[in-house]
């Protein structure tokens, strides 16, 4: 998936213009299915890497997994991390979400790297609509 592509952005009338943050993603996931107590129940290992084609370097790598439970109406958990240094990205993160009819809510947080990083990660609180 590429994300952000096309020329720059200009501001008012200035000559030069500013390079949009372009990224390129490459994904894949493997989906192992089950049951228990006639509750669907599938555990998904994914994984994803990310450059900047402006500026081709050392992607990060994602590994995740991701464990939900029910078929319609969803509970998931997930849990993953980051191996690289893009933006200085890198580390662990967990998150939890519900998927109800349309609507789904997930919130996520990065694991502290040390010391004072508790109090710099943010949590992040996600809503979507399926249309």
């Amino acid at each position: 998936m590429a994300a952000h592509v096309g020329p720059g952005l200009r501001r008012g009338g200035a000559d030069d213009s500013s390079p949009l943050p372009s990224r390129v993603h490459i994904a894949a996931a493997y989906a192992v299915a089950g049951e228990i107590a006639e509750e669907a129940l599938v555990f998904r290992v994914l994984t994803e890497a990310e450059d900047r084609p402006r500026a081709l370097g050392d992607p990060p790598f994602f590994l995740a997994g991701e464990l939900t439970a029910g078929t319609g109406d969803r509970v998931y958990i997930r849990g993953g991390y980051v191996f690289g240094s893009l933006n200085e990205t890198y580390g662990a993160a967990i998150g939890l979400g519900l998927v109800y009819e349309r609507f789904e809510l997930s919130i996520s947080r990065e694991l502290p790297r040390g010391g004072a990083a508790l109090e710099q990660d943010p949590t992040h609180l996600s809503l979507g609509v399926a249309f």
